[in-house]
């Protein structure tokens, strides 16, 4: 199970979705912006709530296990986020989280623990 990446992945959620809503549509002809994911591999995306003046007021985190097309199948609620009603057009990016820059730093003291010999 390897977690995979993409450089400026993002598009709109194409149709609202409830707390429990787990096949999550994005606009047409945007899913393949994303991974293509396959034997367990997965990706973490972020829906991004947007005030009226154009600021980011509300997040949630989702584990992204499969992509047909314009269609992700997804895990709700990553990372302490919390599920809740997004509506179409949203915004939905591949965004660093605060897990993937942990797994990334404990990769790295692994390593240098390893070059050090112990």
């Amino acid at each position: 199970m390897t977690q995979l990446f993409e450089n400026n992945a993002s598009s709109f959620l194409n149709g609202g979705i409830s707390p429990a809503t787990t096949g999550v549509m994005v606009s047409p002809g945007t899913g393949d912006k994303f991974p293509a994911l396959s034997n367990g591999d997965y990706f973490t995306a972020t829906l991004v709530g947007i005030d009226g003046n154009g600021k980011e007021n509300a997040w949630e985190i989702l584990k992204v296990i499969a992509r047909t097309g314009d269609v992700l199948t997804v895990e709700r609620g990553h990372e302490s986020t919390t599920p809740m009603v997004w509506a179409s057009g949203t915004p939905i990016e591949l965004r660093i989280t605060k897990a993937i820059l942990s797994d990334l730093a404990e990769i790295a003291l692994i390593k240098t623990l390893a070059l050090a010999g112990l």
